[in-house]
């Protein structure tokens, strides 16, 4: 077995908001989680905070630009997922409810698989 980061980060788009359709699309989302939960395939995961933070540097500049959670490519939430393969861990990204159209903020999810560490244990 494997494991892979799966990443959620918002677009930007949104669809209207009616109470009934959003609280369907959150209860999809939670049924998700917790099949792949009882599966041992999503190991853990939780939401970021609101705020992030993206650093680079060119030369002896450092640029710092912070973000909420609402801008487009802001990380939102992550999971560690287990899997057999590459094709499963997609398989398991695919299902994600939070890239529907809909009722809510669409979310681009990004799996990658977790290679050793250059550091150690």
């Amino acid at each position: 077995m494997s494991r892979f980061l799966l990443l959620l980060s918002p677009t930007g788009r949104e669809s209207p908001r009616p109470a009934e359709a959003w609280w369907r699309r959150l209860s999809a989302y939670s049924d998700w989680v917790a099949r792949g939960r009882s599966a041992g395939l999503i190991q853990g995961g939780g939401a970021l905070a609101e705020r992030s933070a993206r650093i680079s540097r060119a030369g002896a500049a450092t640029t710092v630009v912070e973000c909420g959670r609402d801008d487009p490519g802001a990380l939102a939430s992550y999971f560690v997922i287990e899997a057999a393969d590459w094709p499963e861990a997609v398989a398991v990204a695919t299902a994600c409810p939070a890239a529907d159209p809909g009722t809510m903020a669409l979310f681009r999810v990004e799996p990658g698989e977790i290679g050793p560490s250059p550091i150690g244990p």
